[in-house]
């Protein structure tokens, strides 16, 4: 009788390659995070927060 397959090797390299996928797409966020929320950023966070607070009221 065969022993059913444990497709071991398979889900080995899905994990590595998602794991590299995910790696990849942090890496990448921190290189353009710091340039998109710093002081001169597309939408600086204290003014944001400043209207947003005006706005809300709190």
């Amino acid at each position: 009788m065969e022993t059913p397959q444990t497709y071991w090797l398979t889900r080995f390299l899905v994990l590595r390659l998602l794991g590299l996928v995910y790696f990849v797409a942090f890496l990448s966020l921190a290189h353009q995070v710091l340039p998109l929320i710093g002081t001169d950023g597309l939408l600086p966070a204290a003014p944001f927060l400043d209207r947003l607070a005006a706005h809300v009221g709190s």
